[in-house]
């Protein structure tokens, strides 16, 4: 049996030419735009924690010898003033649990934060914030707003979210003009959940003993799965508007 080659019809195929890429979306743009300020914010934030972290490095270690000797009073005043500047407020909460013990540690923070929360706000608004607006509008950067309704969802989640350090976190939301009421409860809430774990822990290294240890562990471990749950829930309710949204407004 023979087989009959057929030769396939040749065709040039007309000269096709490269079609210019098409420009990116206004939505693209804008989720750009929100990835660049989301790393600017997280650069500023880190560089801030690696700065205060530099400059109070010996007086970190100076405040765990002189906390046993320090009477309330001056250990008040110390909560007040220090982490205005910059001074981590972790520290603070250990020393005071390890000073005074739970209870007596939990009454002095409390106001402390008030006091914190209530200077910060006046601060922001009145003095920071035309400075702040304009270093970041040297780099086409805005702070977003808060959508309607959702202050202190935003506040919350800002103020749940590790990284960032305390007093910058207090000073920016304030500079990102929201409500004081939902600035300042959702402030003294997260922070008064952040803190009772550094004080809890305090209030362990004076006893070391192990219920002290099952209890401070539990109290970790709860604390941070709500508060990583909350966050998880809040994200969805607490979206960063885009520029455009924000200019219209």
């Amino acid at each position: 049996m023979r087989h009959v080659l057929r030769a396939r019809p040749f065709t040039i195929a007309p000269h096709s030419r490269a079609t210019p890429p098409l420009p990116p979306s206004p939505s693209v743009s804008a989720r750009a735009s929100h990835r660049r300020g989301l790393f600017l914010l997280a650069a500023l934030g880190l560089t801030a924690l690696g700065v205060a972290t530099w400059i109070w490095r010996d007086e970190s270690r100076a405040l765990a010898q002189h906390a046993m000797t320090l009477g309330p009073w001056p250990a008040f005043a110390a909560l007040v003033i220090l982490p205005l500047i910059g001074f981590p407020l972790s520290v603070l909460a250990l020393a005071a649990g390890l000073r005074f013990g739970l209870g007596p540690a939990l009454l002095l923070m409390a106001p402390a934060l008030t006091l914190h929360l209530l200077f910060s706000y006046l601060a922001g608004r009145r003095w920071l914030a035309a400075p702040i607006h304009r270093w970041l509008a040297r780099y086409d950067f805005t702070l977003p707003r808060a959508p309607a309704g959702e202050s202190f969802s935003v506040a919350l989640l800002v103020n749940l979210i590790p990284g960032p350090p305390y007093f910058a976190k207090n000073y920016l939301l304030a500079v990102a003009d929201l409500p004081f009421r939902s600035y300042f409860f959702a402030g003294l809430i997260a922070n008064l959940l952040n803190t009772s774990m550094g004080i809890l822990a305090g209030d362990f290294f004076r006893h070391m003993n192990l219920q002290g240890g099952a209890i401070l562990t539990a109290y970790v471990v709860i604390v941070s799965i709500f508060c990583h749950r909350l966050i998880r829930h809040l994200r969805p309710r607490a979206p960063i508007p885009s520029p455009a949204s924000a200019a219209r407004d």
